[in-house]
């Protein structure tokens, strides 16, 4: 079964705004969710930039698409 929730953010060139909005979600307490970010031809892809900064486990359920 698939998760509960499903987040998309699209994002460009803010990555402190998304990695503040993807670490939100680790506090939807038992809420099974994943997280998609599109990626709106950011200057430096936004997976580079911001996986680093994300909680484990919300980096865990994220998945980034580049467009």
């Amino acid at each position: 079964m698939g998760p509960e929730l499903s987040v998309c953010v699209c994002t460009r060139n803010r990555v402190d705004a998304l990695v503040r909005c993807l670490n939100s979600l680790r506090h939807l307490g038992g809420v099974e969710y994943e997280a998609v970010v599109v990626d709106d031809a950011s200057d430096e892809p936004a997976e580079a930039a911001a996986r680093p900064h994300l909680d484990a486990a919300v980096a865990a359920r994220t998945r980034f698409v580049r467009h």
